[in-house]
């Protein structure tokens, strides 16, 4: 699920009723598709769930109404998850490589790789540090801003790093997704609003 251009504009803050609806249709396009019906379904617009390698399937509005209200938030509640997951992660990243750089190798094996009490990230890769030639230190001390071989302390400008860029990005899209998951609840907390949403599509489709 991406972040759709432009939505801290039309999704969150003021915005005409077209805006919101055409931003809806873009953050609802990977997992629904809305399309013009003919005259003999009885609505102006067919709703369309899409299936993983399967074909859409046409759905009603009582499925349309529980997947805005249970469905798609749990999905953007994962996506946060999964966000601030990866932030931990590379955090936790750049303190073992600072903590390698400024100990031994052999007291770094003993707090990052033999030392089950450490609070650890599962997902990073500690063993990988080690193993890295001075070529890839280099490297690894320019992408977190350690510009002093020999102090840990003297770092760069950090927004410069790639490090930093990295993370920025992340907290924005978890920001992102955040607002999403208040802004779906608002503009579709009632059923009501739901519908009121469907009915106005036929003014954008």
């Amino acid at each position: 699920m991406e972040v759709v251009e432009g939505g801290i504009w039309c999704g969150f803050n003021q915005h005409y009723e077209l805006d919101y609806i055409n931003f809806m249709i873009e953050v609802l396009k990977p997992f629904i598709e809305f399309q013009r019906s003919n005259i003999l379904e009885g609505t102006p617009i067919r709703i369309c769930l899409k299936r993983s390698g399967k074909m859409n399937e046409v759905i009603d509005i009582k499925k349309f109404i529980h997947f805005i209200q249970k469905t798609f938030p749990e999905i953007i509640k994962k996506e946060i998850n999964i966000i601030n997951s990866e932030i931990y992660s590379i955090n936790c990243e750049r303190d073992a490589f600072k903590a390698l750089i400024s100990m031994s190798i052999e007291d770094y094996k003993q707090e990052y790789i033999n030392n089950h009490k450490i609070q650890k990230d599962p997902n990073v890769d500690y063993q990988k540090f080690i193993d890295m030639d001075w070529n890839e230190m280099d490297k690894m001390r320019e992408f977190y801003g350690f510009t002093n071989k020999y102090n840990v302390n003297c770092t760069m400008d950090l927004q410069n790093t790639e490090y930093y860029k990295k993370r920025k990005y992340l907290n924005n899209k978890s920001t992102y997704f955040s607002q999403l998951f208040k802004f779906n609840f608002n503009k579709h907390g009632l059923i009501e609003d739901v519908l009121k949403f469907i009915n106005n599509l036929e003014y954008v489709i």
